[in-house]
């Protein structure tokens, strides 16, 4: 009767919007997927948070420094990174509750597995969803810089300067003998030259 049509059409409808609901979730989880692996394909540490302060994506850069390669969940921030002054400075940045509000700051960050720490300039980031006309903060981006030291920087580029130097020698020295053992031919020499 009636409640037979009634009911056989609420079960249609209702099966209508499970077949649209299952799309909209295929959808939803390649995009997460797609924005995984965006965000780990990054060159530099990057970390995303949720509203909760807990890691949702990281670069495979942030992973390696925070010793979670092959993760695929992270947990709350303080305890991933092991610094509490991070996770403050997250939480702040999502607090002000504007879309792009901005911080920088410089920290030392424990290197996990190498017993050290190292110094971080670091931008944080809200990322806020206005698709309701107030801005709702759903996390903080934040992007890890190494600072490198100057004394560093230093002895790396005097290593680089004798390197060159080292091989500048070698080839003088290679003339020399050349030279000295009576085995310079000038048409070798300037056919080579040619090339």
């Amino acid at each position: 009767g009636p409640a037979d049509l009634a009911s056989t059409m609420a079960l249609a409808e209702l099966g209508q919007r499970c077949a649209e609901l299952e799309v909209r979730l295929d959808v939803a989880e390649s995009e997460r997927r797609h924005a995984r692996s965006v965000v780990a394909s990054l060159p530099q540490p990057v970390i995303v948070t949720n509203p909760f302060e807990d890691v949702v994506l990281m670069s495979a850069a942030a992973a390696r420094l925070f010793g979670l390669e092959g993760a695929t969940t992270y947990g709350p921030l303080a305890e991933v990174c092991g610094d509490a002054a991070l996770a403050a400075a997250v939480a702040e940045v999502r607090g002000l509750h504007q879309r792009g509000a901005k911080r920088e700051l410089r920290l030392d960050l424990p290197v996990k597995g190498a017993g050290r720490a190292a110094a971080y300039d670091v931008t944080l980031v809200c990322a806020c969803d206005q698709s309701d006309g107030q801005p709702s903060p759903w996390g903080v981006i934040a992007i890890l810089s190494e600072v490198r030291q100057p004394a560093t920087a230093r002895a790396e580029a005097a290593s680089d300067l004798l390197g060159g130097v080292r091989d500048s020698l070698a080839w003088i020295r290679a003339y020399a003998e050349i030279l000295n053992d009576g085995r310079f031919n000038p048409s070798v020499a300037h056919r080579l030259a040619a090339e």
